[in-house]
């Protein structure tokens, strides 16, 4: 099957199918949960563990109270309490709300300076694995949780 017949296949489920928006929105709640989960256990998007700190910033980090056990990204949780979502037309979409968490997020990702990139800001080979079937259950049942 080609990508557009699968493309209007999907079209005329969607078209078929009532509250998909609402089933979008909790899929994204979803997936907003285990990015903060898998990014405080340590983990960036291609499941690896995130390079360490810096000696500078772990010494510093440690000195403030703060947990250094693993790499988390998380100071204050200014950053990761920065995700949102928001509907928009058949989905979803997760955005930095402010301006600092876009730029701790831009820093953290890519790196900046000395600091190494630590790639969070994606979706896992499970969760896509999760996306791929809540979408199917939701176009074909019209609720993400239902059986």
């Amino acid at each position: 099957m080609s990508i557009d017949s699968y493309i209007k296949k999907i079209d005329n489920f969607s078209k078929n199918v009532k509250s998909t928006d609402k089933e979008f929105v909790k899929l994204g709640g979803v997936l907003h949960s285990q990015i903060i989960k898998r990014t405080h256990s340590g983990k960036d998007a291609n499941l690896k563990k995130f390079k360490e700190y810096s000696k500078n910033y772990y010494d510093y980090k440690k000195d403030s109270g703060r947990p250094v056990a693993n790499v988390n990204l998380s100071f204050y949780g200014q950053m990761l309490n920065g995700i949102s979502k928001k509907k928009i037309t058949k989905g979803v979409r997760l955005f930095f709300n402010n301006a600092d968490a876009l730029k701790k997020m831009i820093s953290n990702h890519y790196g900046e300076g000395r600091k190494p990139a630590r790639p969070f800001w994606g979706w896992d080979k499970m969760q896509i694995k999760f996306i791929n079937k809540a979408i199917v259950h939701i176009l074909r049942r019209g609720n993400l949780w239902s059986t």
